[in-house]
């Protein structure tokens, strides 16, 4: 097993090991056919094994997503272990590999986004990421039908979607929940170092 830099030939590789590791979770509908760029300066991390990518890390630095302008740090845009090289400690060894990265480039803040996957808040909290309440949201989605009542109000008439998206307050889920054909918790995670 070998952790290196991400380079340009690895794109299908790479698309296949975060298409399969994120199949099991909240991000399976977040199919990518083409690896995203950053616009900023970034740390893109891949590890091999047996000529394959079974694992993942991308960073940007000074991300314009940051929450936390106050100093210069990082968000984690991908982090993925194909599962059947899960609880080895690959995922661990990757953000280790990161955080020396960052750290080498005098970074020493970092933030990342979830959902409600278990293992990876898991994995967050165990790493020593904390969770930003303040900046924990629900993302509802209501589709193909007239608005509920409750939400017409705030359009001043009865609209009717395809497809709508919004934001709420955790404290709105239950209030929510019988509305919304889904609502997913959107956690952020921040760590400094």
């Amino acid at each position: 097993m070998q952790i290196r830099d991400y380079r340009p030939a690895d794109e299908q590789s790479w698309l296949q090991c975060r298409v399969l590791s994120f199949m099991d979770s909240s991000y399976f509908q977040d199919v990518q056919q083409h690896r995203q760029t950053f616009a900023r300066p970034s740390v893109e991390l891949v590890v091999i094994q047996e000529n394959k990518i079974i694992g993942l890390i991308d960073a940007e630095i000074d991300s314009q997503s940051m929450t936390d302008k106050q100093e210069s740090g990082a968000m984690i845009w991908n982090l993925a272990v194909l599962p059947e090289y899960r609880r080895q400690g690959i995922a661990k060894d990757l953000w280790q590999a990161m955080r020396k990265r960052l750290l080498d480039q005098d970074i020493h803040y970092c933030e990342l986004w979830t959902q409600e996957d278990v293992p990876a808040n898991r994995f967050y909290q165990h790493n020593g990421f904390k969770l930003d309440t303040n900046a924990t949201y629900l993302r509802c989605k209501i589709g193909g039908r007239e608005l509920p009542l409750a939400l017409s109000k705030h359009f001043n008439k009865t609209a009717c979607v395809e497809e709508m998206t919004f934001e709420a307050q955790v404290s709105e889920r239950e209030q929510l929940q019988p509305l919304c054909d889904e609502i997913i918790e959107t956690r952020m995670y921040t760590q400094h170092f």
